[in-house]
Order: structure tokens, then sequence, then C-alpha cells
């Protein structure tokens, strides 16, 4: 199982989820997703079949790298 520790505010990240589902938002890029915590509250606040696309350095990262790429598996389930 990866890292899903959230780096953003708790309180912040909630409040743009509320506006993603309030805008009905399907379609999500993330820059940045370094362990996939963001990334992963995203995905599951988004409606089934939204399309969901992480760009981050982070894949170059050995600490990283695992913890994303279990997200990103995780995901595709």
């Amino acid at each position: 199982m990866y890292r899903r520790t959230l780096l953003q505010n708790k309180r912040e990240h909630d409040e743009f989820l509320a506006i993603l589902k309030a805008e009905k938002v399907t379609s999500y890029m993330e820059i940045g997703s370094m362990y996939g915590g963001s990334l992963w509250k995203v995905a599951h606040a988004l409606p089934k079949g939204s399309r969901v696309v992480s760009v981050d350095y982070a894949i170059d990262t050995p600490e990283a790298r695992p913890h994303l790429e279990a997200c990103i598996a995780e995901l595709r389930n």
C-alpha cells in the first residue's frame, strides 16, 4: 500500500473537493502528485469513469516512486 499522506492543508483540500463535486468535474489533471495522496482523494471525489491524469517528476524520485505507482495502480482497478 502507498503513503496516502495529504501534504496540503486538509480544510483547504476539502473545500477544493467540494468545488469539484459541485461543478460536476469529470476530468482532472494534477501537476505535482509526489506520493499520490491528493491524487487519490480527488479521484475518489469524482464520478466513476472520470479521467484523472498525474504529471510529476517524483516518478524519478526513489522515495516517492513506489507510492505514486501504487496509487496509480489502485486507481486503475
